[in-house]
């Protein structure tokens, strides 16, 4: 019953951090990719790229309603942690960060709203996603991961109500600071694999929307492992060695997920070439079913 679980929970924070990381990530490299003039100037690129817009937004509300259904789960399925956890947070932290996620939404609502209108100037044009897209990531990897630190371990903040100071400074260690940035290289990955599915067949600007979004995710790809030392090197020594010994499952399942990525690697870096037909919906898939299977194995090796 405890894998059943163990499992089930994997899946809601893998769809969760699919969906939150292609609505922070992606609108950043949707404007990128309007800065040049060939994607611009192309009605197909600019309606797919659209299109994907309004997908990301609609994103920040999916995930919200995915992590309340989440965290609904954790308080009816863990020891008390998790509610006690919440319980030390005052009253208006819950404002602020209801507040930061509508603000982004207003952000990227207002990005789709003037995608016509701006078309012409995309730094201008950019300026709302910049403001959107950074709030959620500031704010939310941080904070989502500080909640499950303390929620595993109280004593981190000694002091019974978790105000916004004592938080900021647990956010600001090694470890919330690596599994940070290792959500965003995920984040990018996701929205990268995601534009260049979504690339429009017939354009003239294809070549860059796919090239574009195989190198980003590339990147993210590439981050990953950096990201990936420095958060086992600063986890607690139990913890760390569980995904990489003391217990079988963990291990397997988290050297899995790296040589999927692995595997990964080759197809983008052939995208990022222009060498890998962009037309094979056989290498489309597996590049889907790819990012998909790293990120259930991953979130299944933390919870083994």
């Amino acid at each position: 019953m405890d894998i059943v679980l163990a499992v089930f929970d994997a899946v809601i924070a893998a769809l969760h951090q699919t969906v939150a990381g292609f609505a922070a990530m992606g609108p950043p490299l949707i404007a990128g990719l309007r800065m040049f003039r060939t994607v611009r100037m192309d009605d197909a690129a600019n309606d797919s790229l659209r299109q994907l817009a309004v997908w990301a937004t609609w994103g920040v509300v999916l995930a919200a309603a995915i992590g309340l259904a989440g965290g609904v789960w954790r308080s009816g399925t863990d020891d008390g942690g998790y509610v006690a956890m919440l319980a030390r947070f005052p009253r208006s932290a819950y404002g602020m960060v209801a507040g930061e996620g509508v603000f982004a939404l207003a952000c990227y609502i207002v990005w789709v709203m003037l995608w016509r209108r701006l078309r012409m100037r995309p730094v201008l044009h950019a300026i709302p996603v910049v403001l959107g897209a950074t709030n959620l990531l500031y704010h939310f990897p941080p904070l989502m991961i500080s909640q499950n630190l303390l929620a595993a371990n109280p004593s981190l903040i000694a002091e019974p109500t978790i105000t916004r100071e004592l938080l900021l400074e647990l956010m600001s260690t090694p470890l919330v600071l690596a599994k940070s940035l290792h959500i965003w290289g995920a984040s990018l990955v996701v929205s990268g694999v995601t534009v260049a599915l979504a690339s429009p067949a017939v354009s003239v600007a294809r070549t860059v929307i796919v090239r574009g979004g195989a190198i980003a995710a590339l990147v993210g790809l590439t981050l990953q492992p950096v990201t990936g030392v420095v958060t086992l090197a600063a986890l607690p020594a139990g913890e760390g060695s569980r995904l990489v010994g003391s217990s079988l499952l963990a291990t397997v399942t988290f050297f899995l997920g790296i040589l999927v990525g692995l595997h990964l690697m080759l197809p983008l870096a052939q995208l990022a070439q222009l060498a890998l037909r962009p037309q094979l919906p056989a290498r489309w898939g597996m590049l889907a079913g790819s990012v998909v299977c790293v990120m259930l194995l991953m979130s299944l090796a933390a919870r083994w």
